[in-house]
């Protein structure tokens, strides 16, 4: 995220602590906090928290610059069949032919598809799509039958992944204009759904 604001990132402090309860971070502090899609780790009654914070720790004149994942509505009216497709296809197009950016774009976008307020369900379901394709398709390429198995993995699995809150724009704006301004909103290109991958510039509301 600091390459495509152009943030020199030598200048940049990381720190490790619980920002919901630390006790160490001092108010009105930091000029500028970055957090790269942080709010998708944070559960739903926590988010508003954890944004008050952020607003808590920045200087009044602060930055707080974060990516921010909403939900793709394409995807829930199209079938998890056809995403599938649609994603691997980039590994036939060239467009793409690594793996792992084939297998965390498909973990994503199956979770837009199947979103719920249960992440296990929605876990459930989007693993079940996977297995499903694999049955369906016993012909597909060995490459593309391991991408789908780590996928399915990352669901439930060996390779647990965290819980992710994603929401809906006009939801996550809400919450975000509570207590910030809206300085500026970039769309990078570095990724096929980077416009529902956006970087937003706030500054606190006084």
């Amino acid at each position: 995220m600091t390459k495509s604001l152009k943030l020199d990132d030598q200048k940049e402090r990381f720190i490790i602590d619980n920002w919901m309860h630390s006790k160490e971070l001092e108010k009105d502090s930091f000029d500028i906090i970055l957090g790269d899609l942080v709010l998708r780790l944070i559960c739903f009654n926590k988010q508003e928290i954890f944004l008050k914070r952020i607003v808590n720790f920045l200087k009044p004149k602060g930055f707080f610059i974060t990516r921010i994942h909403f939900i793709n509505n394409f995807l829930q009216k199209i079938t998890s069949k056809e995403i599938i497709n649609l994603t691997l296809a980039l590994l036939d197009s060239g467009k793409k032919n690594k793996g792992k950016y084939i297998r965390n774009l498909l973990f994503i976008r199956l979770l837009d598809k199947n979103f719920s307020s249960n992440q296990l369900e929605m876990r459930k379901q989007s693993q079940i799509d996977i297995n499903d394709y694999i049955k369906n398709n016993p012909k597909i390429s060995l490459n593309k039958k391991m991408i789908l198995k780590d996928t399915s993995k990352r669901f439930i699995g060996e390779i647990g992944f965290p819980f992710l809150f994603s929401q809906k724009k006009e939801e996550i704006e809400g919450k975000i204009k509570k207590f910030f301004n809206i300085r500026e909103k970039l769309i990078t290109k570095d990724y096929d759904d980077s416009e529902y991958f956006p970087i937003y510039i706030l500054t606190p509301k006084l």
